[in-house]
C-alpha cells in the first residue's frame, strides 16, 4: 500500500467506493480470525483469492509481497511444530518431535494470515491513500486516528529517503557489513541518524503547516456517491461473512 502501486486500474474493486470496502474488509478480517475449522478457513482463503483475482493486480508485483509476507509464515512452521505440546505426529532425532497440535496451529496462521492479506490487497490497495483518508473522515472516525494513519504513511517515505542518503555515504566512506564491533556500532550510529534526521523533518512540516493555519482538520473537497454496484457488493460481501461466520460457529451449514 505504501507505494499506492496498485491503486491505478480499472477493475471492479478500483471502481468500488472506499468507504463500502473498508466497512467490508474490518469485518471480514475479523470474521477470519475468529474461525476455528479448517474448512472454513481453506473456504475463506479461496474466496479471498477470488477477489485477488478479480482485482486484476499486476502478478509480478503481488508475488514479491506474498513471496515477503509468507517468509514469517515459514518461521512459524520452524518453530511451532516443535515446540508446541500435544499428540506426536512424527518422532525426529533425538528429543525432537512434531506434534499434531503445532502443525494445526502453523496451518490455521497461514491459511487465516493469507487470506487476510489477500482481501487487503484487494479492496484497500486499489485506493489511493487520499481516498482512504476521506472514507475513514465519511465513517466518522476519530480526526486524531486519521491524521495517526495518514502521517505515518507520509513519514515512511520520508524516513527511507533519509535512510537511503546515510546508507550511500557510508558506501562511499567504504563501510562494509561485517560481523564486529567496528560494523554493530555503525550501525547504532545509522539508526540513530534517522531517528534524529526524521524528526527534524517532522517539525519543520509542522511549523509549515501551522504557518499556512493547519488545526488537525482535513477538509474533503471530494465526496463519494454510493453507486447500485457498490450495494450489491455491499449486500453480497456482508451476507457472506454472515454464512461463513455462523456456519463455522454454529454449525448451520
Amino acid at each position: 500500500m505504501t507505494c499506492e502501486k496498485f491503486s491505478t486500474g480499472s477493475s471492479f474493486f478500483h471502481r468500488c467506493d472506499p468507504r463500502v470496502k473498508i466497512v467490508i474488509l474490518t469485518l471480514a478480517a475479523w470474521v477470519v480470525a475468529t474461525l476455528n475449522t479448517l474448512t472454513y478457513q481453506l473456504l475463506a482463503l479461496a474466496l479471498a483469492w477470488t477477489m485477488l483475482i478479480v482485482s486484476r493486480l499486476p502478478k509480478k508485483e503481488v508475488l514479491v509481497r506474498l513471496l515477503g509476507f509468507n517468509a514469517f509464515c515459514l518461521l512459524i512452521w520452524l518453530t511451532t511444530p516443535f515446540t508446541t505440546s500435544g499428540e506426536v505426529l512424527f518422532h525426529l532425532i533425538g528429543p525432537l518431535e512434531i506434534s499434531k497440535t503445532g502443525v494445526m496451529s502453523a496451518l490455521e496462521v497461514t491459511l487465516k494470515s493469507n487470506a487476510i492479506l489477500f482481501m487487503t490487497l484487494s479492496m484497500l490497495s486499489t485506493s489511493t491513500i487520499t481516498q482512504i483518508t476521506h472514507a475513514l473522515s465519511h465513517l466518522k472516525v476519530p480526526p486524531r486516528a486519521i491524521q495517526l494513519f495518514y502521517f505515518t504513511w507520509r513519514y515512511i517515505h520520508v524516513v527511507s529517503q533519509e535512510a537511503k542518503k546515510i546508507q550511500e555515504a557510508m558506501r562511499l566512506r567504504g563501510f562494509r557489513f561485517r560481523t564486529s564491533l567496528y560494523t554493530y556500532r555503525y550501525i547504532g550510529y545509522f539508526l540513530g541518524a534517522i531517528f534524529i534526521k526524521s524528526y527534524d523533518a517532522g517539525i519543520q512540516v509542522q511549523r509549515a503547516m501551522e504557518l499556512r493555519g493547519f488545526n488537525g482538520t482535513f477538509w474533503l473537497i471530494d465526496h463519494f456517491t454510493l453507486k447500485k454496484a457498490d450495494m450489491v457488493f455491499f449486500a453480497l460481501g456482508i451476507g457472506t461473512i454472515g454464512l461463513i461466520f455462523f456456519g463455522d460457529h454454529f454449525g448451520y451449514l
